[in-house]
């Protein structure tokens, strides 16, 4: 089958054209680019390199790695689709992208994006995954209440929050963000950790270990950040509960899991208005479909009306 080159030339100049509308700097020449996007709370964002830009940012339009899959997805940003990908570019020599690609990078994901790179840049041989892929744990939300103490956290796709009633009153009130630490425990568990937070906005982290006291600092900003605490309060408003096995629901999950290769590993949930029906979680891809049900259990307390 012989190849059609002039419409493949044809839907490359349709695909710039595209770009240029909403990236007027885009240019043939060396340089970085961003594709980033912005939904609620979240952001995203890919960094790329090429030798020739605006070729590069047009074969995103027609290809079929995960960052192209997902412009089809979600399209290009407009006035009409605010939540669509925008573009911005700039122009580097040959000899500096792999290490700006790489600063780019570490950049966004200090900025809490979600990145939709596989890699951490560069087409040397520094080039290396990003964790295997996973997204990183971002930060710790910490709200220091009188009576509870509830802590947030959130890497690229998931969140935990953790609530802990105090049995004795915390002397101050305050709302703190800080890195992961690592926390160790030993044979009698872990020993107390001491979290303070003075009027600078600076969060001091301390605790006791085998070796002597370690100390850790954070000046983080919660405006740095998705407000996790208020995502979490939009999502608990619900008209019904459905208890569900827990071990169940876990190798259901286990089995869907390996339906869709892709790197959301999509699956659906669908159930019934009544609580009381079986709930059901479904996987596609192009080769079958699997649906795990699940019977709902009694919730303590009048649930599963």
């Amino acid at each position: 089958m012989a190849t059609n080159w002039k419409q493949l030339k044809a839907i490359e100049a349709k695909n710039k054209k595209r770009i240029l509308e909403i990236c007027p700097s885009a240019n043939d020449e060396s340089g970085i680019y961003v594709f980033q996007r912005y939904e609620g709370e979240f952001k995203y964002a890919y960094i790329g390199q090429a030798k020739h830009l605006l070729t590069r940012l047009a074969q995103h339009l027609n290809g079929y790695q995960h960052i192209d899959l997902s412009i089809k997805r979600h399209g290009l940003y407009s006035k009409e689709n605010p939540t669509g990908w925008q573009v911005v570019c700039a122009n580097y020599p040959e000899d500096a992208l792999d290490d700006t690609e790489r600063q780019l990078i570490a950049t966004y994901a200090n900025r809490g994006y979600q990145l939709r790179n596989k890699t951490a840049g560069g087409q040397d041989s520094g080039k290396f995954g990003i964790d295997d892929n996973r997204p990183v744990l971002q930060y710790i939300r910490i709200e220091v209440e009188k009576n509870k103490i509830t802590a947030y956290t959130l890497d690229g796709y998931r969140a935990s929050r953790f609530i802990i009633n105090c049995k004795t009153e915390n002397p101050d009130e305050f709302v703190c963000y800080i890195k992961p630490v690592p926390f160790k425990e030993t044979k009698s568990g872990t020993r107390q950790v001491l979290i303070t937070h003075d009027e600078k906005s600076t969060t001091s982290v301390q605790y006791e270990t085998e070796y002597g006291e370690i100390v850790y600092r954070f000046n983080t900003r919660g405006s740095e950040f998705p407000n996790i605490a208020q995502i979490y309060a939009d999502a608990e408003e619900h008209d019904r509960e459905t208890g569900i096995n827990a071990k169940y629901l876990a190798q259901a999950m286990q089995v869907l899991a390996k339906v869709d290769e892709g790197r959301n590993h999509l699956a659906t949930i669908e159930g019934k208005e009544n609580a009381t029906r079986p709930v059901l979680f479904k996987a596609i891809n192009s080769d079958y479909e699997n649906t795990q049900l699940i019977l709902p259990v009694r919730l303590v307390g009048g649930g599963n009306k």
